[in-house]
């Protein structure tokens, strides 16, 4: 309608000739149809409606950052209106994937799932880190803390953290202890138990817990630190033991297990972390939103009772909040890391 009103004006206008005439009504079809299409543009790509989100995964399926990644994926994806889609792009201790969400465009397309790892203990450890954790992402949300628990095989004649502590002192030629990693916070964890109980015991790493895992349930090595969520399956068939959490509290998803300070030893109460980032320069509007629709997902009972099986605190709160837990972490760690005197060669 108002197409033809503006029309019928353009050929009333008194002294105008026939050719300015048609040229009048050409322009202003072009104009209403040319800002129509613009304003359709504007609505078909307006965030996150142009295309699915990609959420990186610097680790490998199944793991715990994998396991938060996926809920909080599956979770979020019908608010947003979009398909959030994950991506495990692993090794050399999460940095490669790390790397693909910094060089991606900070549009809000590519979410990064952030650990303990990649975004403070990696700080020390890699002499030439090429990302930095601080400044090369802005912090969505922390999701979740991880504590890890002591494990031995069912075998090991031990059923406590002061009988595995005898164990290893009178056997000191012959123990060991696994990780998932070299410069991962259970490596660091190992280290630290090492420290406190004055024995040097040797370190095997694996590529991931799975194995690690394995080979502890199996005797090849004494025991090992990795989160419930990893070793539940061999917990379960009685194949590991857990003997103390490395956590303030107990968790609720093993509820007899001791902390490491019930258990007679403090200081060991480091726990890992889950964390979403996005490459630096998102917009700001595009981060808010993500923070409100993580912590609107954390806050229902079948989201929170999924994690909380696997041993995972929820955490909740503004992007800052993830930001001032990191200005405290790089240096704790950090100081470990250079106590045990590893580095990344």
């Amino acid at each position: 309608m108002l197409f033809k009103e503006l029309v019928s004006s353009a050929q009333s206008m008194s002294g105008a000739t026939s050719i300015k005439r048609r040229r009048a009504i050409q322009a202003i079809g072009l104009a209403l149809t040319g800002g129509a299409g613009h304003l359709t543009a504007l609505a078909d790509t307006a965030w996150p409606k142009a295309r699915s989100i990609d959420f990186i995964v610097p680790f490998a399926a199944g793991g715990p950052a994998d396991v938060v990644a996926r809920s909080i994926a599956e979770a979020i994806g019908p608010s947003l209106g979009q398909n959030v889609v994950v991506d495990n792009r692993t090794g050399a201790a999460g940095t490669i994937g790390v790397l693909q969400a910094k060089r991606a465009k900070a549009d809000g397309y590519t979410l990064l799932q952030g650990t303990v790892s990649t975004h403070a203990i990696n700080a020390t450890y890699y002499p030439k880190l090429p990302y930095d954790p601080v400044k090369d992402f802005d912090p969505v949300a922390l999701i979740s803390s991880l504590p890890s628990a002591l494990l031995v095989s069912q075998g090991l004649p031990v059923n406590s953290v002061a009988e595995l502590v005898a164990y290893i002192k009178a056997n000191p030629q012959t123990v060991s202890f696994a990780s998932s990693g070299e410069g991962t916070s259970i490596h660091l964890l190992g280290l630290l138990f090492a420290e406190k109980i004055g024995v040097k015991i040797p370190h095997v790493a694996y590529k991931g817990s799975s194995a690690a895992n394995v080979d502890v349930a199996a005797g090849h090595v004494t025991f090992m630190f990795d989160p419930l969520v990893s070793a539940k399956p061999l917990i379960e068939g009685k194949r590991l033991k857990a003997l103390a959490l490395a956590s303030p509290v107990r968790s609720s998803a093993a509820p007899d297990l001791p902390t490491f300070a019930q258990a007679g030893m403090n200081g060991m109460d480091l726990m890992s972390w889950q964390a979403m980032f996005v490459p630096a320069g998102t917009p700001r509007e595009v981060v808010l939103r993500l923070n409100t629709e993580v912590n609107r997902a954390l806050g229902t009972p079948q989201l929170r009772q999924r994690l909380e099986q696997f041993g995972m605190e929820i955490k909740v709160g503004p992007p800052e909040a993830l930001r001032d837990l990191m200005r405290n972490e790089i240096p704790r760690w950090g100081q470990l890391v250079k106590q045990a005197g590893i580095q990344a060669t």
